[in-house]
């Protein structure tokens, strides 16, 4: 009797050990269902990481190719504008060139053409001394020569009262003559002031074509 019992003692205590066994290994199963089901989520999730990672990736590149090109293009716009304002700059100072060229032609035509209009005004005074001169120069010698008509043609009409047959052609000679004297005389009084006193004005109006060809005008 005191045999069985410590035999049936002695088989309690692996059961009680199997039951606590079982217990464990379900225990362990559910833990590894779940630790299985949640590898399978972190595959899962590593897999999509992956393939954002790819994308982020491939879409950097994309980025970084857009982004060089637009470097390239603006490297290649700066040096078009470098060229162009390099350019520009050189066109500018042609034209300030040109400008101050233009300004002293302008300043020597300025004074060229106020020395003509001294010269021309000067010469319109001469004139009108000239004329004065002249007028004043022709009355009295047309009065001379009317007084003398006068005692002329009264001692041809005496003549035709005494002889019918003279001819009185004197007056009129002494009339025509009388009328041209005024013309020729102020006309060499006129090319006589030209040609003494006038030359440097002549010379100067001369000179007018070869100062605009010296200067390149056409």
């Amino acid at each position: 009797m005191p045999m069985v019992v410590n035999v049936l003692e002695s088989l309690d205590l692996p059961i009680i050990e199997n039951q606590q066994l079982q217990v464990e290994l379900e225990l362990s199963k559910d833990d590894n269902e779940q630790l299985v089901n949640a590898f399978e989520k972190e595959k899962i999730n590593k897999k999509k990481i992956e393939a954002k990672l790819f994308e982020s990736e491939f879409q950097s590149e994309e980025e970084k190719q857009q982004l060089q090109n637009k470097i390239d293009s603006l490297e290649s716009i700066v040096k078009i504008f470098e060229l162009k304002s390099k350019t520009s700059s050189e066109h500018a100072a042609r034209l300030e060139e040109k400008e101050t060229e233009t300004k002293t032609e302008f300043n020597k035509l300025h004074t060229r053409y106020n020395d003509l209009l001294r010269n021309h005004c000067d010469l319109m005074e001469r004139m009108k001394i000239l004329m004065k001169n002249d007028n004043a120069t022709s009355m009295p010698e047309n009065l001379n020569l009317s007084s003398n008509n006068n005692s002329k043609s009264f001692l041809n009409k005496r003549n035709e009262l005494e002889s019918p047959s003279n001819t009185a052609e004197l007056p009129s000679e002494n009339v025509n003559k009388s009328g041209a004297a005024s013309p020729s005389m102020s006309k060499l009084a006129w090319e006589k002031d030209l040609s003494l006193e006038d030359a440097s004005i002549i010379e100067d109006v001369e000179g007018i074509p070869r100062d605009k060809d010296s200067h390149g005008f056409t």
